[in-house]
This record gives C-alpha cells, sequence and structure tokens, in this order.
C-alpha cells in the first residue's frame, strides 16, 4: 500500500508555487532577527530625499558635465560597506583584499537612514549620509568607497510529495520541493573627495535543486553559499579589470 502511494505521489504534478526575494544580508533559512533593513541607496549616492528643491539648472549641469569614471586604482585604500549587514561577507572582503587595502564598515541601518554608528543619543539633526559616509571614510585614509546591495530571488515548487514525504525511500526519504534561486548585485564605486560614483551590476547568478523536508534548511545554505561564491567573484573581478 505504501509503495501504490509513494508511485502514485512521484507521478503527481505540481501542487502550488511560491516565491521571495531576500536581502544578501538576511539570507538564512530563517530570517537573521538582528536584519535591519538596507542602505538607502539614493542617499549613499547624494541624493537628496528631503524634498530640498533641485533646480533645472542644476540638472543641466551635471547632464552636461557627463558620467565621470572614478579613478581607483590598484593598492588603494578602500571602505567596503555591505548594505544591511555588520560586516561584508568573507567572499568580497577576501578577494577585495586581493588588490586593495580595505577598511570594513558596518552597513546596518537605523530607521531606515544611515549605519548605527553614524547615530548618537542626541536629537541633533542626521548630516547626509553621502557626506557622513565620505568624511569617516577620509578620516580613516580611504580615497574610495565600495558600497554594495543584493538581493536573492528564491522560488519554490512543491510537488504532490511533499503530503507524503515521511515515507522512506532507498537512502532517505522523497524528494518534495523545488528550490531555484538568483543572486544579483549592485556596486557603487564612490571618490570620496568628489562624491562622484559608478554603479557595476555584475552578471547574476541561478541554480536549482531538489529539497526534502529533513534537509531543506542545509540545503538552502548550501545553495546560498554557492550563488554568493559566484556572485562575489565575479563582483571581484569585474571591478578590479575595469579599474586597474
Amino acid at each position: 500500500m505504501k509503495t501504490s502511494i509513494t508511485l502514485l505521489a512521484l507521478t503527481a504534478c505540481l501542487l502550488f508555487a511560491g516565491c521571495e526575494t531576500r536581502s544578501i544580508s538576511d539570507s538564512g533559512y530563517h530570517h537573521d532577527r538582528g536584519y535591519r533593513g538596507e542602505l538607502n541607496e539614493l542617499s549613499v549616492l547624494g541624493v537628496s530625499t528631503s524634498g530640498n528643491e533641485i533646480t533645472e539648472q542644476e540638472i543641466a549641469d551635471a547632464l552636461k558635465n557627463g558620467s565621470p569614471e572614478v579613478g581607483l586604482k590598484h593598492g588603494d585604500t578602500i571602505v567596503l560597506i555591505q548594505s544591511g549587514a555588520l560586516f561584508p561577507d568573507d567572499g568580497m572582503l577576501d578577494g577585495l583584499k586581493t588588490a586593495y587595502e580595505v577598511i570594513p564598515l558596518s552597513g546596518v541601518p537605523d530607521n531606515g537612514n544611515g549605519p548605527t554608528w553614524m547615530r548618537s543619543d542626541s536629537k541633533q539633526e542626521v548630516p547626509p549620509l553621502d557626506k557622513s559616509l565620505r568624511l569617516v571614510a577620509a578620516r580613516g585614509g580611504a580615497s574610495y568607497m565600495i558600497v554594495y546591495w543584493g538581493q536573492l530571488e528564491i522560488s519554490q515548487e512543491a510537488y504532490a510529495t511533499k503530503a507524503v514525504s515521511w515515507i522512506p525511500i532507498v537512502g532517505g526519504v522523497l524528494l518534495d520541493e523545488q528550490q531555484e534561486m538568483r543572486i544579483q548585485l549592485k556596486i557603487a564605486i564612490i571618490d570620496v573627495l568628489t562624491g562622484d560614483w559608478n554603479l557595476l551590476t555584475p552578471v547574476s547568478y541561478e541554480d536549482k535543486t531538489n529539497t526534502a523536508s529533513y534537509t531543506r534548511h542545509s540545503q538552502h545554505d548550501d545553495q546560498v553559499s554557492l550563488l554568493k561564491t559566484q556572485a562575489y567573484e565575479e563582483a571581484v573581478k569585474d571591478i578590479t579589470q575595469r579599474y586597474n
């Protein structure tokens, strides 16, 4: 009877599909309780979000000047920040250390604005995020900052076998779910002195795996680790080839 149920379940169609998006700074199977969200991208790049008036002349001048090329060079000292994380991931940090002197800083925001280390107990107005980051980088002797964001797009498809996944088979249990995952990065290279910036979007990577209930947590973590490794290697390659 159990064999019949198993064969029937294996040949059934997919029952349902689900998808979600997570930050690379909150990529675990269970969400990290310490995760507080992302740095505001526009604020990091020096775009005012306070409602101050921007004139047509400012837009025309910016367009006339064109997009400047940041002059990052091999051996320069940089500040590295991963949005949403207390510390940059090892893959990005170790990779960039092969070409630059790297100062890692926290990218954990406070109230959706700047990193927690920018805040004080006073109620004074917080300075613009981009200038605060540039100032702390300058005080550390860094000429450039690299700030990066990343997201994981995750899709799960549960098979009909999910209802009977407890039935043992040779070597373990039934695979009852397929998880497809894609990682995408966005990287800002910022000149500390001028505030000029370039934006890189390395190629995205995908992976698909079949999972069972007893091993789903570890398989998820392995999949995240694989994609991060691939994405960070490509990101470091893009940066060093473009600026060296």
